[in-house]
């Protein structure tokens, strides 16, 4: 009686791949494992707190400080995002790829 129940999964599947849907494939792999940990937006959320309670209790030329730390998150947020990505597109044209055929 197992035997009939699950007949199709001893028939070959035929599986081929092309380069790009293997780049595409392994792009999308490191998208969903490239994720901020806890950890540095716990950080992130301790320096954006810290520079807007700066900026609201200083005032004048010190301020300058407050806005840098609120830029500098700013541009580590956007390079983890954009920068990146864009780093592992290349490196991924970059390496040889074969036609998976079987």
């Amino acid at each position: 009686m197992a035997k009939n129940l699950y007949p199709y999964t001893l028939q070959p599947v035929p599986f081929e791949m092309s380069q790009d849907e293997q780049r595409a494939a392994q792009l999308a792999i490191w998208r969903r494992t490239n994720k901020i940990s806890n950890k540095t937006w716990l950080i992130l959320g301790v320096i954006v707190a810290l520079a807007i309670i700066g900026l609201v209790l200083v005032k004048n030329y010190s301020t300058i400080a407050f806005w840098l730390m609120l830029v500098g998150v700013a541009i580590y947020l956007l390079v983890r995002r954009f920068g990146l990505e864009w780093y592992v597109k290349r490196k991924l044209n970059q390496e040889m790829i074969e036609d998976i055929k079987g």
